[in-house]
């Protein structure tokens, strides 16, 4: 009897170590883990008010500018290529004055152009790192130099940011007409 009394606590005490390191250590390192977990997602939960926060203020700023202003600024910087748009707000500008365009040739150049003006870069790494894009146009125009300076004018003074690169001027068959060709480029957001 004096085995039996001695031997049950040595046994429940192996067992209770066994139970311990098979069992209970498990559980405890999967809660370690999940804890980790939880401090993970909380810290995103906080940066996820945070950025709520901050698009809340940013669109009650929007609101403030206004619908008009908002319109205009999408304008002077598009956020997409959209060169249908571009080419009827420079036909329209030519209508005023009467002059026709003719042979629209757009390319885009955000993927290969440089800081000079829309020549191919050798770094396509660095065009692309760029947080906008440029689109350059040709076009030819017959008209009348004062129609020309007119319309070059209100391109200019048009919300859209164009930059005209090159002009050549050519004398035409009808006397005081001459052929313009123009090469200009444009800017997107991207």
């Amino acid at each position: 009897m004096r085995y039996s009394n001695f031997l049950t606590p040595i046994l429940l005490l192996v067992l209770s170590v066994a139970l311990f390191f098979g069992f209970v250590k498990k559980q405890y390192a999967k809660t370690g883990e999940l804890k980790g977990e939880i401090v993970v997602y909380e810290d995103a939960l906080r940066k996820a008010e945070l950025l709520n926060a901050k698009r809340d203020a940013l669109e009650k700023k929007r609101s403030e500018i206004g619908l008009a202003n908002v319109s205009d600024l999408e304008k002077i910087l598009p956020d997409s290529v959209d060169t249908v748009r571009l080419v009827m707000d420079i036909n329209g500008i030519a209508s005023r004055y009467g002059v026709l365009i003719k042979s629209i040739d757009i390319n885009d150049r955000s993927q290969v152009s440089d800081e000079t003006g829309g020549r191919p870069s050798l770094d396509p790494e660095a065009a692309a790192a760029k947080s906008y894009g440029s689109i350059g146009l040709s076009f030819n125009v017959d008209t009348t130099y004062d129609k020309f300076v007119s319309f070059i004018t209100d391109m200019e003074e048009s919300l859209r940011i164009i930059d005209i690169t090159e002009i050549e001027v050519e004398p035409t068959d009808n006397a005081g007409i001459y052929e313009f060709k123009v090469q200009a480029e444009t800017y997107w957001l991207k």
